[in-house]
């Protein structure tokens, strides 16, 4: 038997106890979670999305017009997701940030570096399983991956999909990024994000190395 400490306070019950044990809400959740729809840009789950949309609206969980508002935020909801799924692209494939050239909070004293550059590297193409329709296509040196990695690990989940070997990786980036420009998400409408994200799948970078093969050995 479960110890009564396991279980937390329920007034409208008999026993006065919620009827499941905290470790049992704890994997019900999770499973709930799992299965819940997301935001196919920001991965966002659909439930937290629609109290969020709400509470913009002046609700207040619990209140009267909470379910009102609910209903509201789901309509929008459906309205969101198809529009994104049904946008067409027709921005070009590089896009400046709309910030402009960023400048660095204090004043630093310009090192050179003595040496030769590498231009050979791994183009690599990094994804969060939470939204894997989206992928960063990007480049790095030789023994960059861990790194590269890592900095993508600050910010959520994230798993390698593949990296691809070029004598010129930057010249090799900018060509697949320009095959795939259709499919950039500065194109498809987003400005809140980075140069480098595409909504694809592996293949298509795939397809595109093998349309530019000639171009980027």
């Amino acid at each position: 038997m479960v110890p009564v400490e396991e279980f937390g306070v329920d007034n409208r019950s008999g026993d006065g106890l919620i009827s499941y044990c905290r470790r049992c809400h704890k994997v019900s959740d999770n499973i709930s979670n799992q299965k819940q729809e997301r935001h196919p840009i920001t991965g966002k789950r659909k439930s937290a999305w629609k109290h969020r949309f709400a509470k913009s609206l002046g609700g207040i969980q619990g209140t009267i017009g909470w379910q009102y508002l609910l209903n509201k935020a789901e309509k929008e909801w459906v309205k969101e997701v198809t529009e994104i799924s049904d946008k067409d692209v027709t921005t070009a494939p590089r896009h400046k940030s709309e910030f402009g050239q960023s400048t660095p909070m204090t004043k630093r004293e310009t090192t050179v570096v003595e040496g030769e550059q590498v231009p050979e590297g791994w183009v690599y193409v990094v994804y969060n399983p939470d939204v894997p329709s989206v992928l960063k296509i990007g480049k790095t040196f030789p023994d960059g991956i861990p790194s590269i990695m890592s900095s993508a690990r600050r910010f959520g989940r994230a798993e390698l999909a593949d990296k691809f070997w070029f004598d010129e990786a930057y010249k090799a980036e900018q060509a697949i990024h320009t095959v795939l420009s259709d499919c950039n998400l500065r194109a498809l409408g987003y400005s809140d994000c980075g140069v480098e994200l595409f909504k694809c799948n592996l293949d298509d970078v795939k397809g595109a190395i093998e349309i530019e093969a000639n171009n980027i050995k």
